[in-house]
This record gives structure tokens, C-alpha cells and sequence, in this order.
């Protein structure tokens, strides 16, 4: 099956428990990424938890969580901050990506951030691994959206 008609089902068919399933038994990171594209935000963080907690995850498709997350926010406006579920999944996956979790590094993300905000969250941040404002290497991957 493909993965645009596998991401009209995910977008359309499927419930929660399905994605789910779909999600966990997938082995590929590409398709990973493209429901990462594809998501609703407003449904919360029920799907990207999933993806994240997947073994084939990509760093480039966790980076781009972060970033669709609005980590960025969190790392900049810190003290802002009010909705404690998305505290905790942004803190939760900075430590991820801090700590390597994310084995696979073959798929291209780069945060749209100024100059300014990086510098930002270089002085901020001094140990903060170098991919939150560089962004990783790897293949860009043409989006598919549905």
C-alpha cells in the first residue's frame, strides 16, 4: 500500500487505536515523517507521542516534532509557559534528542529560525546539542500532504 493512501486512512478511516497499531508496527521512517506532516496539532499529542516512542523514528522527524510542538516557544519563552501536558512532552523530547534516542539520521529537518534565535538559544543553552539550531543532515524528503 502506499504511503498517500496510507495517510488518506490515517487522516480519514482510522481511529485512534488504529493509528496507534499502525504507527507501532510501521518500520518505516519515511512514513513516520509524512504523518508527522500531516497531523493535527489541535488533536493534542496523543499521535506524536507514538511516533517519537517508534524505533524507526528519525532524529530529522523528532526534530520536526519538536519544532510542530512549538518547542522553540519553550526553549525561547520559558517562563510563559501554562499548559502542562505540552511542557512535559516538549521537556520530555528535548531530553530524547539531547540524549540520542533517535538512532536514525538519514532524514533532512531544518528549524526555521532567525539568526537572532539561534544565538539566543546558544547563549541560553550552552550544552544544548547543536541539532536544535542547525537542524540535521540526511535526504529531504518530498512532502506528501492529504
Amino acid at each position: 500500500m502506499g504511503i498517500k493512501k496510507i495517510l488518506t486512512e490515517i487522516k480519514y478511516e482510522k481511529s485512534y487505536d488504529e493509528i496507534k497499531a499502525l504507527i507501532s508496527e510501521t518500520t518505516n521512517p519515511v512514513l513516520l515523517h509524512m504523518i508527522t506532516v500531516n497531523y493535527n496539532w489541535d488533536d493534542g499529542f496523543y499521535i506524536p507521542e507514538c511516533i517519537i516512542q517508534n524505533r524507526y523514528c528519525d532524529l530529522g522527524t523528532a526534530l520536526m516534532i519538536f519544532d510542530y510542538a512549538d518547542g522553540y516557544s519553550f526553549l525561547l519563552d520559558n517562563d510563559e509557559l501554562t499548559d502542562i501536558d505540552w511542557k512535559n512532552f516538549i521537556e520530555k523530547l528535548k531530553l530524547e534528542i539531547q540524549n540520542r534516542k533517535f538512532e536514525t539520521q538519514k532524514i533532512k529537518y531544518l528549524p526555521e529560525l532567525s539568526c537572532a534565535d539561534k544565538l539566543r538559544i546558544k547563549k541560553l543553552y550552552p550544552d544544548l546539542e547543536s541539532v536544535f539550531s542547525e537542524g540535521t543532515s540526511g535526504e529531504e524528503i518530498g512532502l506528501i500532504i492529504v
